[in-house]
C-alpha cells in the first residue's frame, strides 16, 4: 500500500514531495541502467553468440586436429564447426563425434559431403578423403550447457563445451 506524499508549499505552489521516495526511485534508475549497459557490452562482446568472447579454438597449431567454433550458441540459431585436419592428401581418415552431442543439434550441412557414414557404439563417424578443413553448419537444439569429443581416426579426442541460450 502506498501512501501519499504531504502536501509542501514551494513558494506559491502546492506540491507533493517525498524526498526519501524520489532517492529511492532514483537509486533504482541507476541500477536499471548501469544493468542495461553491462547487457549491452555482454552482448557486444559475444555472451550471447557471435563475438570475440563465444570464439573459440581447440588444438595446437600444427596438430593434425584442430576445431573452431563457438562457446555460446543461440537456440534455433545456426553455427559452425571447423575442423582442421592435417593428413596424407589422398588418405582416407574418420571424425568421431559423441551421439548424444549430436542428438542435441541438427547437422544442416557437411562441407565437404563425407564418404561415409557410420555409428560404432556411442560415437557418430564421419570418413572423409584427403585433409584440410571440414565444415560442420549445425543448429541447436537444446538449452544449457553440452560438451563432446571430437576424435581423428579412433584417437585421444578434442573436448568442446558449448553454451546453448534459449
Amino acid at each position: 500500500m502506498t501512501t501519499m506524499a504531504k502536501p509542501r508549499w514551494f513558494g506559491e505552489l502546492e506540491i507533493g514531495y517525498d524526498p526519501a521516495y524520489e532517492e529511492r526511485e532514483w537509486k533504482v534508475n541507476r541500477a536499471a541502467w548501469i544493468l542495461m549497459f553491462l547487457f549491452s557490452v555482454a552482448s557486444s562482446a559475444g555472451l550471447f553468440g557471435d563475438g570475440p568472447v563465444s570464439g573459440k579454438q581447440t588444438g595446437t597449431p600444427g596438430a593434425p586436429l584442430r576445431v573452431k567454433y563457438e562457446k555460446f550458441v543461440r537456440k534455433d540459431a545456426l553455427t559452425e564447426l571447423k575442423v582442421h585436419v592435417q593428413t596424407a592428401p589422398s588418405e582416407l581418415f574418420t571424425l568421431g563425434f559423441d551421439r548424444e552431442y549430436l542428438e542435441q543439434f541438427r547437422i544442416h550441412r557437411i562441407t565437404p559431403q563425407p564418404v561415409e557414414e557410420s555409428i560404432v557404439k556411442n560415437r557418430s563417424i564421419f570418413a572423409f578423403k584427403g585433409s584440410g578443413d571440414i565444415s560442420l553448419e549445425i543448429e541447436s537444439k537444446c538449452v544449457g550447457g553440452v560438451s563432446t569429443g571430437i576424435s581423428l581416426n579412433g584417437g585421444e579426442p578434442l573436448h568442446l563445451k558449448q553454451f546453448c541460450w534459449p
